[in-house]
């Protein structure tokens, strides 16, 4: 069961089923920002499901385009929208140019957010005509080191964003992977059409959505976050305290992406990649998996030992019950994030994690864990989108915590 999206800013996409690929890439970005966004996609169709989506007010995102100029419902619900501003004000249409064209009568004069210049660029449009108090922070991978984001534009936008911003800005993390996907998009179209129905190509359609799941992720452990960079303030700590999180939980993320597309493609397409440095990435993976630890785990002991500066013999995996309808999860951490008798303790049965995992341990290393756990949820099941009601970064949100 779903929760409910009382309190959230309403946002309804409307677009012609001809430009579903584009929109449908844009709505998942949209819905990566954070938890104070509901998000409906709804292509043009003679029903009245959009004119009760307006109704209860909100944002109208019109994707503009030769073919929706061309709908006849695309036309009629952009006019309903248009009424529905003018006479209630309760809602707001922001047009999104996905081509050149022409603009429908009564766009003229609105600010546009121009996805003609490509994805990211559009996007920052779309979220300012929604959250024109937010900052929006965008992510890209290091070239020289794919397993890691752009840590020194990473650290540059998030001391302008809570210089800005203060204690309580609200931050919107994306994630730029456009160019990657790009690159990688004949590599997958060739494996799929070699190896259709087999396992090896669902592997490859793991490791896309795994990617493309990434935004979903780094913005969900962006805006858990929030609490803990509300309680330190906007200081130096609160700035290196997000860029350690979103960091952390970026790589662990990455790694299991860089793996699957591994076993699916094979080196060779890894090292003719042009956005990253193939042949660093591979050695990367390399050296992570023959580190000392437990084979067989997924994400290794050793990656995890390594981005918590701790022993792999000192982590520990622990189970996480969730409240309803949460789905439970599992998180290693380092034991030195546990109070000192949680082992004698579990003894006796699971325990509330407020009273285990200290509150500074949370968001450093049960976050990111969760965050991987989220990233291949989303990923494995490919029938349909894993939503933040199966899984929380929120310690308030778990019943217990105790041995897996």
């Amino acid at each position: 069961m779903p929760r409910p999206d009382a309190g959230k800013k309403q946002v309804v996409i409307s677009y012609s089923r001809a430009d579903e690929r584009r929109v449908t890439s844009i709505v998942s970005h949209l819905r990566a920002l954070g938890a104070d966004l509901s998000v409906d996609a709804l292509d043009a169709r003679p029903d009245q499901s959009l004119q009760e989506r307006l109704a209860r007010g909100g944002y109208l995102a019109a994707m503009i385009s030769p073919s929706s100029s061309q709908s006849p419902w695309a036309r009629r619900d952009l006019e309903h929208a248009l009424a529905e501003e003018g006479t209630s004000g309760r809602v707001k249409v922001i047009p999104c140019v996905l081509e050149s064209c022409e603009l429908p009568p009564g766009l003229g004069d609105k600010q546009r957010c121009d996805f003609t210049r490509g994805l990211f660029p559009g996007m920052a449009g779309l979220v300012a005509g929604i959250e024109r108090e937010a900052e929006l922070i965008t992510c890209s991978l290091d070239p020289q080191r794919p397993l890691q984001l752009d840590l020194a534009g990473l650290r540059a936008q998030l001391e302008a964003a809570l210089l800005l911003g203060g204690a309580r800005a609200r931050l919107y993390f994306i994630i730029d992977a456009e160019r990657l996907e790009q690159d990688l998009a004949p590599a997958w179209k060739n494996h799929a059409q070699a190896h259709r129905g087999s396992r090896s190509a669902s592997y490859a359609a793991s490791a896309e959505l795994l990617l493309r799941n990434l935004a979903t992720c780094l913005g969900k452990a962006a805006a858990a976050a929030q609490v803990t960079h509300s309680a330190l303030g906007a200081g130096l700590a609160a700035g290196a305290l997000l860029e350690e999180l979103v960091s952390r939980a970026a790589t662990l993320v990455l790694y299991e992406h860089w793996k699957l597309l591994r076993a699916a493609l094979g080196d060779e397409a890894i090292r003719g990649q042009r956005a990253v440095d193939g042949a660093a990435l591979l050695a990367a993976l390399d050296r992570i998996d023959t580190l000392p630890g437990p084979a067989g785990l997924s994400p290794s002991k050793a990656l995890l030992a390594e981005l918590f500066g701790v022993d792999g013999a000192d982590l520990v995996e622990v189970e996480l019950r969730a409240r309803p309808p949460l789905a439970p999860a599992l998180a290693t951490l380092p034991r030195g994030a546990l109070r000192v008798d949680t082992v004698s303790v579990w003894q006796h049965g699971h325990c509330p994690p407020s009273r285990e995992i200290a509150a500074d341990a949370w968001p450093r290393y049960a976050m990111p864990g969760l965050v991987r756990h989220f990233a291949c949820q989303a990923a494995m099941r490919l029938a349909r989108t894993v939503t933040g009601s199966e899984i929380s970064f929120a310690v308030d949100d778990y019943e217990s915590v105790g041995p897996r």
